[in-house]
């Protein structure tokens, strides 16, 4: 795992699929473009609109709750434990908190929306087909590929 990959410093998908679609209300609104795409992967015929049932509120899953979580910068790549071994004052630090941020996902509120919900038969296929355009977005491929991650 490297900085680039770590979930707490990807927070850039949220905005990937905000181009796909537009959660209004109570409804999902795919953009032209995404309904362009998805007729042109032969996926059949995606609904202009998705009637959604408001999501609750959820624990964050970055942070688990704490509105903080270590920088990804510090321990992005994995701690061993040479590494708390070679300078004690380190561990006491990353334990204590010392290299703490606030929560990318939640902003320190603790509790992040849900995933919505949807009864229509196609919505399970249309959230993972965005959920793979996001992942595999060309520029972050290339850009991984380029540094060797």
């Amino acid at each position: 795992m490297s900085l680039y990959f770590d979930n707490r410093s990807r927070s850039d998908r949220a905005a990937r699929r905000a181009r796909i679609y537009c959660v209004g209300g109570d409804i999902a609104t795919p953009t032209e473009q995404a309904i362009s795409d998805w007729h042109d992967d032969d996926l059949g015929d995606l609904p202009e609109r998705f009637n959604l049932r408001k999501p609750g509120w959820i624990v964050c899953p970055t942070c688990e709750g704490c509105g903080t979580h270590v920088a990804p910068s510090v321990d992005a790549g994995g701690l061993t434990d040479a590494d708390f071994a070679d300078d004690p004052d380190f561990a006491d630090d990353y334990f204590g908190g010392r290299y703490d941020v606030t929560c990318s996902e939640c902003a320190g509120q603790r509790v992040v929306r849900g995933a919505a919900e949807c009864d229509h038969p196609l919505w399970p296929a249309w959230q993972a087909w965005v959920a793979e355009r996001c992942e595999d977005d060309p520029a972050d491929v290339a850009e991984a590929r380029y540094f060797g991650w």
